[in-house]
């Protein structure tokens, strides 16, 4: 792994369940995708899973965090536009406003992740997040 690549594992998934890389909640995610996917008969296609850092990608400033550089927000869409993943997992994002700032910055570099479900935790400055191109039907 590069240097620069710290910040996010892709998974590369055919419906067979073939996956590289580790984590839970990704492989949680690529089995419940063979059934809505992959679950149709016919030719098998590769879907691209990516998990990204964002490290406190927020718009405004707070009094415990600072909001995130536009050079910054650049640098991530770049390397997230690159890597063209159809599923993205990310943490360290704000509020809704700061994920809708991620989503339309992706949007107009041509990666259309539009449905989106977003997780709070107990730091109210930080969410987890998963954007992708696939209708997202259950939501908890």
């Amino acid at each position: 792994m590069r240097g620069s690549d710290r910040n996010f594992w892709t998974y590369n998934f055919v419906p067979s369940l073939r996956f590289q890389g580790g984590g839970f909640l990704f492989s949680v995610i690529c089995f419940l995708l063979v059934f809505e996917i992959g679950g149709s008969r016919g030719a098998a296609r590769e879907i691209r899973i990516a998990a990204y850092n964002l490290e406190n990608y927020v718009i405004q400033d707070s009094a415990r965090t600072k909001a995130k550089s536009e050079h910054s927000k650049a640098a991530i869409v770049q390397i997230l536009s690159e890597i063209r993943p159809d599923i993205l997992g990310v943490c360290e994002v704000g509020g809704r406003d700061a994920l809708e700032d991620l989503r339309v910055r992706l949007k107009g570099q041509g990666l259309d992740l539009g449905e989106v479900e977003m997780v709070s935790g107990p730091d109210p400055d930080r969410h987890l997040a998963l954007l992708s191109r696939f209708p997202i039907h259950l939501r908890r």
